[in-house]
Parts: structure tokens; C-alpha cells; sequence
């Protein structure tokens, strides 16, 4: 019984070292680029999330979506770009949504080592973090303020009513 286990053990150790040869592998030649059948997709979601949030900004206030459509699209296609993309390994190469080829046509290269120091590693999360909830706010504050209106405008009619 204690020799099978042992085989097994064994077997699991080879796996195990295979596995970590192929994974170690993968990440020192990584993808030169990305298929375009994973880069489609990603921006047609990218598209939707904005779309979305405009969709829910227009609710409140049409100038307020279009405010938020132009400051999301200028951040996410054009600013960010600028600040992660030229200094990634993917710069003027398809990266996971394409957006290295965009970058090249935007800014020149830089030096790959700045990609981890950079200020656009830290303005990415914060941009992509208030495209939804922008517009869930915009949303919840149209729906209090209707309620409000609401509210009030029912009670002053009570008022004018009873008087």
C-alpha cells in the first residue's frame, strides 16, 4: 500500500515539474501578439460599458451624458494610451484588446523598464473604477430627486386642498 502511494507521489512530482517547465516557458516567450479573434470581442465590450453609462447619464441629464461619453472616451482611447501603452511590451503590437497598435499611432515608444513606475498604472484602475458607478449615481440621484418631486409636489397639493 505504501509503494503505490509513493508512485503516485512521484508521478504527481513530474507532473508538477512539467507543468512548471511549460509555465515558466510561456511567461519568458509570452505572445508576440494576440489574436484578433480575442481583440474584437474585448473592445465590443468596452464599447457596450461605455454605451451603457451613457445610456444611464442621459436619464439625469443629456449634457451629462455627453460630458461623460467625451471624458470616457478621451480617457480610456486616447489619455491612457498614452501614459500605459507606450512604455508596454505591446506597443505597436496587438495586444489582449488591440490597443498597442492604437498607441503606436498616438505616441512613440519608450523605454519598457518605465511601464511599472508609470503614472498610467495608476490612473488606469481609478478611470475604469468610475465607469460604472458614475452613472449608477447619476441614476440613484435621478431617482431620489424624482421621488423628492414627487413627494413634495403630492403633499402640496394635499396642503392647497385642505386650505
Amino acid at each position: 500500500m505504501c509503494r503505490r502511494r509513493q508512485r503516485t507521489r512521484e508521478e504527481l512530482n513530474e507532473v508538477w515539474k512539467e507543468v512548471e517547465t511549460s509555465q515558466e516557458k510561456l511567461y519568458q516567450e509570452g505572445l508576440e501578439e494576440y489574436p484578433k479573434s480575442g481583440v474584437v470581442p474585448g473592445n465590443l465590450l468596452m464599447v457596450a460599458w461605455v454605451a451603457a453609462g451613457t445610456i444611464g447619464c442621459w436619464f439625469l441629464n443629456p449634457i451629462i451624458a455627453w460630458i461623460y461619453l467625451a471624458f470616457t472616451l478621451m480617457m480610456v482611447y486616447l489619455v491612457l494610451r498614452r501614459l500605459v501603452c507606450r512604455s508596454c511590451y505591446y506597443h505597436d503590437r496587438r495586444c489582449a484588446l488591440g490597443w498597442g497598435k492604437l498607441a503606436a499611432l498616438i505616441c512613440k515608444r519608450e523605454d519598457i523598464s518605465k511601464f511599472s513606475t508609470g503614472v498610467g498604472l495608476k490612473l488606469a484602475p481609478m478611470t475604469y473604477g468610475l465607469l460604472s458607478p458614475v452613472p449608477v449615481v447619476a441614476l440613484a440621484f435621478e431617482d431620489a430627486t424624482d421621488n423628492y418631486r414627487t413627494t413634495a409636489g403630492g403633499n402640496l397639493d394635499i396642503i392647497r386642498s385642505s386650505g
